[in-house]
């Protein structure tokens, strides 16, 4: 399954020291296959990534692991997608 995931922060400052572990978190779950594309709101406020999992509960741990979500008024949201198309290339 995949989903696309809006990540609303809407504490900046709480999340700032977080950054780095953030982004680390992002690219090793990147390289394992979870995600396969992230990235930030322009004006700041989160970001969005594709996710692929299993299920809603398996995504669910996943994200659990983003040391950002230790920042209480971080929130995820996933929808289940179905993606048609990247760029050039067609998906099945």
């Amino acid at each position: 399954m995949r989903f696309l995931v809006t990540v609303r922060i809407p504490d900046r400052a709480a999340v700032a020291p977080l950054v780095p572990m953030h982004l680390a978190y992002l690219n090793a779950e990147t390289d394992a296959g979870h995600f396969l594309a992230f990235g930030a709101f322009a004006d700041g406020s989160g970001g969005w990534l594709i996710a692929e999992a299993e299920s809603l509960g398996a995504l669910e741990s996943i994200l659990a692991k983003d040391p950002a979500a230790a920042v209480k008024s971080v929130t995820y949201s996933p929808e289940e997608i179905h993606v048609g198309r990247v760029g050039a290339l067609t998906v099945g």
